[in-house]
């Protein structure tokens, strides 16, 4: 905000007084200014602080000044949206203000059930309890729903091909020294192919990712939880799946993931932090793929 005493004569500018006067003037405009731009935005969700309170009053939600501010947003934005008819769309979209992830909804009517299902998590999923709370105010009596929570974890097996060609090159002239005295050669060595791209074909890069797949035989949570019942182990085309599901009852925090062969060899390791809230499917990814120059 400009300052007062700059819109003032020059003769003004000089005078002590005056500028004292417009400096005590200024202080309470721009305090005044502040105040005005902060209850500003208290008329938009997204950035209310103090304002929460009239949003959650207004939506009939109890006011828990306990909650965060992102939380206490998401409920009133999950409120909002819930208002008319219930849609399959309302519900992902209440769900969307909850967690940062792709939302999508699973019907299952011949059994009144739908499932909620958070997959692409960007961030750690918060307590759902509002969340279930939203949703039973918006769904019909009759459906039952749980939730779902899909990772995604990825690691790459990098193929690159270099040939070499090697001469043994000897040091005498021909009928001084015995032929073949090694002491008095060396080998030299030349590179004829670098690991370009373009080397290693789709056969091999397949072929590795059916090995792979092949080779997995169990996963391990927390380095002591053993899954062998995998909801996906393929090789599809040049990358290898591998999906199981983890019950929030067996391992409520995760920390590490593993996948083990037969003999309980680690064949990858990824260290996380997941707290579980409800059944959850991991899906591991593996790519197989061509390397780049191992140089640069």
């Amino acid at each position: 905000m400009r300052p007062l005493i700059e819109s003032l004569p020059g003769y003004y500018q000089n005078s002590a007084p005056v500028a004292e006067l417009e400096r005590a003037i200024g202080t309470q405009m721009e305090a005044l200014w502040e105040d005005r731009e902060d209850l500003l935005r208290q008329l938009w969700v997204d950035t209310a602080t103090w304002g929460l309170a009239w949003w959650e009053s207004w939506c009939g939600l109890p006011v828990d000044a306990t909650l965060s501010h992102e939380a206490r947003r998401a409920r009133v934005k999950a409120k909002l949206r819930g208002r008319g008819t219930t849609t399959v769309e309302l519900i992902r979209s209440s769900a969307s203000s909850y967690v940062d992830a792709r939302v999508s909804v699973r019907e299952e009517a011949e059994r009144y059930h739908f499932t909620v299902v958070f997959s692409h998590i960007r961030s750690q999923p918060p307590e759902l309890t509002d969340l279930t709370h939203t949703i039973n105010e918006v769904k019909p009596a009759h459906l039952e729903f749980d939730y779902l929570f899909l990772y995604d974890f990825t690691a790459v097996i990098t193929l690159r091909q270099e040939v070499r060609m090697s001469g043994l090159i000897y040091h005498y002239k021909l009928g001084a020294w015995a032929l073949g005295v090694h002491p008095f050669g060396q080998m030299e060595e030349e590179v004829l192919v670098t690991d370009a791209q373009g080397q290693i074909q789709p056969a091999l890069l397949e072929g590795v990712a059916e090995f792979t797949a092949g080779d997995i035989a169990r996963a391990r949570v927390n380095g002591t939880k053993l899954i062998e019942d995998f909801e996906v182990k393929e090789a599809g085309g040049q990358s290898v799946a591998v999906e199981y599901f983890v019950q929030m009852e067996d391992v409520p925090h995760i920390t590490s993931l593993e996948l083990l062969d037969a003999s309980g060899t680690v064949l990858t390791r990824a260290e996380v932090d997941i707290i579980l809230r409800g059944p959850t499917r991991l899906s591991h990814i593996i790519p197989v793929q061509e390397g780049g120059n191992a140089n640069g």
